[in-house]
């Protein structure tokens, strides 16, 4: 494990390549919030997203978390704008998009712990948020983030999940994750955003996310076998899964297969209705780089209309 101030170097090179590379518009929420954390001396900045329809209702409306993306150490908090604003124009849910903690400064499980204490704001306000119907959404890290909160959550009431591109299963080395892809022609797919995410990208990732020094982390604990880091693994419990779930995967994601097996195994038991979408000629993250007018953003439009309509039917 390379020491903290190694990662933190180069995680700052790889936060400023990307605010370059990938710039954010600025986000217009209809309301910005600071709720109350577990620890008194901070609190965690949340956009909320009212619907048209929510904002003008006098009865508590329905309410979805949304995680962004961020290989855990990216800042990212309204990057998924377009897709927030498609949910409430189209439907009655409010959006509480989370601005949780970072790695390597805050690894695991610091992100966690921000998402369930705004799921606890949400639980201790009824006449505000229908308590029947609460979602979570996440994106790629986001993805994982939000699985985990759902899955392992105890009296959390978390009805529906959506994962775009989630990271389920840690125990798998990146390595072998870019051999179950089973394409010859991996090395003519695009690298990076919109493609195959690079081995040692998603290492670095991993590690600045379960760096040592975590509280109370045992010597040779192996934490990719915790259900909270990988919620999707073989040996994971999965009866606390919400009993609506939706998957988005990518033709050219090497994240993809993992999803998918965690989506069959979810499927076996009656009683849960599992959908998964599996994005072809795309790669990891491809709608937040999607141009308007090309297959992408074709794609990109199914996918998020797959969640609307699966919130509409709620």
């Amino acid at each position: 494990m390379p020491p903290y101030i190694v990662l933190k170097s180069l995680t700052c090179l790889l936060r400023l390549y990307a605010k370059h590379a990938y710039p954010i518009p600025p986000p217009h929420p209809t309301r910005i919030l600071s709720l109350p954390a577990r620890t008194s001396n901070r609190s965690i900045p949340v956009h909320l997203y009212a619907s048209s329809t929510s904002s003008t209702s006098a009865t508590p409306s329905p309410v979805l978390l949304n995680v962004s993306g961020s290989g855990f150490i990216l800042p990212s908090h309204g990057i998924d704008e377009p897709f927030i604003t498609n949910i409430t124009t189209h439907t009655r849910y409010t959006v509480l998009d989370i601005n949780y903690r970072l790695a390597p400064e805050h690894p695991f499980p610091a992100a966690l712990e921000d998402i369930v204490d705004v799921l606890g704001y949400v639980h201790s306000h009824p006449e505000q948020f229908d308590q029947t119907k609460i979602a979570i959404c996440g994106f790629s890290a986001g993805g994982n983030l939000a699985a985990s909160v759902a899955a392992h959550s105890p009296g959390t009431r978390i009805g529906t999940l959506v994962a775009f591109y989630p990271v389920v299963d840690g125990t798998i080395s990146d390595k072998e994750k870019g051999r179950r892809m089973g394409r010859d022609g991996d090395r003519k797919m695009k690298k990076g955003i919109g493609g195959v995410l690079p081995a040692w990208l998603m290492g670095f990732y991993r590690t600045c996310y379960l760096r040592s020094g975590v509280p109370g982390r045992k010597p040779g604990e192996k934490l990719e076998e915790d259900d909270r880091v990988s919620p999707g693994w073989a040996g994971a419990r999965l009866a606390g899964f919400p009993e609506r779930c939706l998957f988005v995967t990518c033709e050219w994601d090497s994240l993809a297969r993992e999803t998918e097996d965690l989506g069959r195994r979810l499927m076996a038991p009656p009683g849960r209705k599992v959908r998964m979408i599996r994005v072809q000629g795309c790669g990891h993250a491809w709608d937040k780089i999607a141009k308007k007018g090309t297959k992408e953003w074709d794609e990109r439009e199914r996918a998020y209309q797959a969640v609307v309509d699966l919130l509409k039917d709620d």
